[in-house]
């Protein structure tokens, strides 16, 4: 794979033959160019750019504040100060899989398409279990898994949507504040399957001033848009709601209710990191209890804020319809 300094989709890593053959391959096959589509819209994986980095660990600088400018007069002491940082080292994580297949199987003709279809739901249990522990992971139940952006989330960068057991229907204005608390461009929204058919349902109401619209995006293809913002379901592979789904503790208790993160994507934003494409590997097992073949796959992801008030978490949203 070619060095890439700057974070990119894997839209446009595609486009400019940035991939490896593999990645391609499973891009191709999990998701298919924007261009091929049949209502499919966009994706998590289309417009969260990532950063290619080597060893398993990112290390950089964030900001946290500006230093303060004091006007002066003429021949008079400028006043000095500096800008608030901190030093940031982000752990890429070890996300393997592994299956083995007995060889008498693979010299059936059923049996040759079953190491290959092993592959593929290996690869696509990868994809969903990262995509996953972007948004849910939590090293402090798992240390080996990524800390997703629920947690990080905190102080201002939480919008409560109110105080019932359950969840409160979600409100345009408590929307507009979290986008607004939500610092730099490129602005996405991401929800889970069930909270982006509310947004269907609300398309081109008058009742909430029709800020909610089908149109292009910076990313390529249409989606619904929210005040001019790509709002971006966020499914499960096999279609489920599992990620985002409303299964969250509202603020007043419940576990009906969810969370949607207003986030500002690329290298002065949010971003992923990889070491690597997806890889993959196969051998023969002869000395195992069952002459078989032994299937490997192996990413290391990882994430990373490079503004602290990048992303915004909306939280206790119940599965009502959107109100003004």
């Amino acid at each position: 794979m070619a060095t890439v300094t700057t974070p990119v989709t894997l839209e446009e890593a595609a486009r400019t033959g940035m991939l490896t053959e593999r990645d391609a391959t499973l891009y191709e096959t999990f998701m298919p160019p924007l261009a091929t589509r049949q209502g499919m819209g966009l994706t998590f994986f289309d417009v969260m750019p990532w950063k290619e980095v080597s060893g398993l660990s990112y290390e950089f600088t964030r900001e946290l504040g500006l230093p303060t400018i004091t006007p002066r007069g003429v021949n008079q002491t400028v006043t000095r100060s500096v800008g608030s940082t901190e030093n940031v080292t982000e752990a890429l994580k070890i996300y393997p899989a592994e299956f083995i297949i007995d060889e008498a199987i693979l010299r059936t003709p059923a049996g040759r398409l079953t190491f290959a279809t092993q592959a593929s739901l290996h690869v696509k249990a990868l994809m969903n279990t990262v995509m996953n522990h972007f948004f849910k992971g939590d090293s402090s139940s798992s240390a080996y898994q990524l800390d997703g952006l629920q947690g990080r989330a905190a102080g201002d960068q939480l919008v409560s949507e109110g105080s019932t057991s359950g969840g409160d229907p979600l409100q345009i204005a408590n929307l507009r504040l979290a986008i607004d608390r939500c610092n730099g461009a490129n602005k996405v929204i991401f929800c889970g399957k069930g909270l982006s058919r509310r947004f269907d349902a609300a398309l081109g109401l008058s009742a909430i001033g029709g800020a909610v619209q089908i149109g292009d995006t910076q990313f390529g293809g249409k989606a619904k848009l929210f005040d001019g913002i790509p709002i971006i379901p966020v499914a499960d592979l096999d279609g489920g709601d599992n990620i985002l789904g409303f299964t969250e503790a509202g603020a007043g208790g419940g576990s009906t209710a969810t969370s949607l993160y207003v986030c500002a994507l690329g290298s002065q934003g949010l971003m992923g990191l990889r070491n690597g494409g997806w890889t993959e590997g196969y051998k023969e097992l002869p000395d195992s209890v069952a002459q078989a073949n032994l299937g490997r796959m192996l990413f290391l992801p990882g994430l990373a804020m490079l503004n602290a008030k990048s992303v915004v978490r909306h939280y206790g949203i119940s599965d009502a319809a959107i109100i003004a």
